[in-house]
């Protein structure tokens, strides 16, 4: 499978031109805002469609980045419990949230980094900054996930944090379950792949993230 030319159709290259374009006109004016974030998510979900369809077709080469991709999601929310486990237990504060985000960067590891897009019209950088840009993103307008507060680990072991409990070892709806099945996804791998605009092979080369901790919602701590 060549994916590279997979992923560089004109008709995939059409779209992501339009997003990238789209999304460096929003806050213009606050009316057209409105409407291009309405064409916005309708791309992303078009696109997310057609890219999706070719993954399904060879779901079993992408197997080693799925993977990999879920056990460092897995390793970014243990990092980002520990973070609130850490500062409730320094500052005696309830009020403290912390939210998991990809990384700024178009990931490294993503078969089309450092390739340009056709007539150099728009380039994968910006691809991305419109993809995770959480006005245009609705899905992702609070990062990867659930939140992680004081409350929640109060209530929660980090296994139910992140879906691995109450019997259930791997969110694997919409794969191909014998291909799956013994991979241990975990929940925000389920929500990036089912309930986003995210195409698949989108988050699965992603390996670096940031976390987010935001204490008494005046004193923001950012954590690359």
């Amino acid at each position: 499978m060549d994916i590279v030319q997979e992923l560089t159709t004109p008709e995939i290259q059409g779209i992501e031109q339009r997003i990238c374009y789209l999304n460096g006109k929003l806050f213009e004016s606050q009316k057209e805002t409105e409407i291009l974030v309405i064409e916005l998510r309708h791309l992303m979900e078009k696109r997310k469609r057609i890219i999706n369809h070719v993954f399904w077709q060879q779901e079993k080469a992408f197997l080693p980045d799925i993977v990999e991709f879920n056990e460092a999601l897995a390793s970014a929310f243990h990092e980002t419990w520990n973070k609130v486990t850490d500062l409730h237990s320094k500052y005696g504060c309830e009020d403290i949230e912390a939210s998991l985000w990809f990384g700024p960067e178009f990931p490294k590891k993503h078969p089309l980094a450092g390739i340009s897009s056709f007539g150099g019209k728009y380039n994968y950088q910006e691809l991305w900054e419109a993809l995770t840009d959480p006005d245009a993103h609705k899905e992702y307008k609070y990062g990867i996930g659930t939140s992680a507060t004081p409350l929640r680990l109060a209530d929660e072991t980090f296994e139910e944090y992140i879906g691995l409990s109450d019997g259930c070892t791997n969110w694997d709806e919409g794969l191909d379950q014998e291909l799956t099945k013994d991979l241990h996804l975990i929940l925000p791998f389920h929500t990036l792949y089912e309930h986003t605009s995210f195409a698949t092979t989108d988050f699965i080369y992603v390996r670096d993230f940031n976390i987010n901790v935001v204490v008494d919602v005046n004193f923001p701590y950012h954590f690359g």
